[in-house]
């Protein structure tokens, strides 16, 4: 259930990211969603024409849309605030590591 739900936010963000003509700038940033890590964003940085900072500033707002999605998933799913916030919780504690 877990997998399923972020299977299909991942896919929503990069529909999302293709409609607006950004699909490789998603291609090549969706790996630094599932890692808190620091990333060699000097390296993405030229790879997309971008400055480090901004590539940092565009991995934070892709998470923050990811976790929109997911919690837009799984609000479709259950009929109360209270139970979305037990889901959300039971998801996370799913996915971490």
């Amino acid at each position: 259930w877990a997998e399923t739900i972020l299977d299909q936010a991942l896919e929503r963000l990069r529909q999302e990211n293709i409609a607006r003509g950004k699909e490789k700038f998603y291609e090549t940033l969706k790996p630094c969603l599932a890692t808190e890590a620091a990333d060699d964003y000097a390296s993405l940085g030229r790879e997309l024409s971008m400055t480090p900072g901004a590539i940092a500033v565009s991995i934070h707002r892709l998470r923050l849309r990811l976790r929109e999605l997911v919690r837009a998933a799984v609000a479709d799913t259950v009929g109360s605030e209270a139970d979305l916030e037990d889901e959300m919780r039971n998801l996370l504690a799913i996915l971490s590591p």
